[in-house]
């Protein structure tokens, strides 16, 4: 035996600590969490639909530096909560044309989705909706908006999977984007609470009963009736986001 070329080629020492052992957690930056409190008092509708947002003032109440600012408002501009005019970011305010072609566009989408659903969706799937729709409703009684509109996507995010259209889904959060905050005010609304969860209520018992045709028409009046609270509260003569001051 060659003791030499043995000894060459025998494997390393193991080390003290293994090399594969579970990564770290990091705790979330100050930009994540000045973001999260922002986006949230825009969703409570502490801050409105045109509202300007200076810097200095945000500063001030978040505790943090200018450059973190500018950081989440360009975030929270590319979620569709934030647009800018010829004086700097405001709260996103859409025009009456926007809202309109939204909430038709949405209309459609989620009316194929609640359809497909009806058809595809499984036992466990649907469980799963009566969940959401569940929390939806332990929400409105903690008069919890924002914990609402994060159920309710939850709640539609299940129906688009188990309708198996992933590209409608992404279609959809995209326009929702663009009209969060009106979706905040038309949740916050006095009666969305009775109207909106009868309306979901409906979407889902169509789909128990796969019933295609009466699910594709119950998602249709349900986005039709927030489309038509959303447009009231935005009045008759709101100006375009972008419109530029003479």
């Amino acid at each position: 035996m060659n003791t030499e070329t043995d000894l060459a080629f025998a494997p390393p020492p193991l080390p003290d600590e293994p090399f594969i052992k579970p990564v770290p957690r990091i705790q979330r930056t100050l930009r994540e969490i000045a973001a999260e409190h922002l986006r949230e008092a825009i969703l409570r509708l502490e801050l409105r639909p045109g509202d300007r947002l200076v810097e200095r003032t945000l500063c001030e109440k978040l505790n943090v530096s200018r450059s973190i600012i500018r950081e989440v408002l360009r975030e929270l501009e590319g979620e569709g909560l934030v647009s800018k005019d010829n004086r700097g970011p405001i709260v996103r305010q859409p025009t009456r044309e926007e809202l309109e072609q939204i909430y038709e566009l949405r209309a459609l989408l989620e009316s194929t989705a609640a359809a497909h659903c009806a058809s595809r969706a499984s036992t466990t799937q649907i469980k799963e909706l009566s969940k959401f729709l569940k929390n939806i409703e332990i929400s409105y009684k903690k008069q919890n908006f924002v914990s609402v509109i994060e159920q309710t996507d939850s709640f539609y995010r299940q129906m688009f999977l188990a309708a198996q259209c992933d590209v409608a889904w992404e279609l959809v959060q995209k326009l929702k984007g663009r009209i969060s905050v009106y979706r905040a005010i038309t949740i916050a609304s006095a009666d969305r609470q009775t109207t909106g969860l009868a309306e979901m209520h409906a979407i889902l018992e169509a789909i128990k009963n796969k019933d295609a045709a009466a699910a594709s028409l119950a998602s249709s009046r349900h986005v039709q009736s927030a489309g038509r609270i959303a447009l009231s509260r935005l009045g008759p003569s709101s100006p375009p986001a972008n419109k530029k001051n003479p």
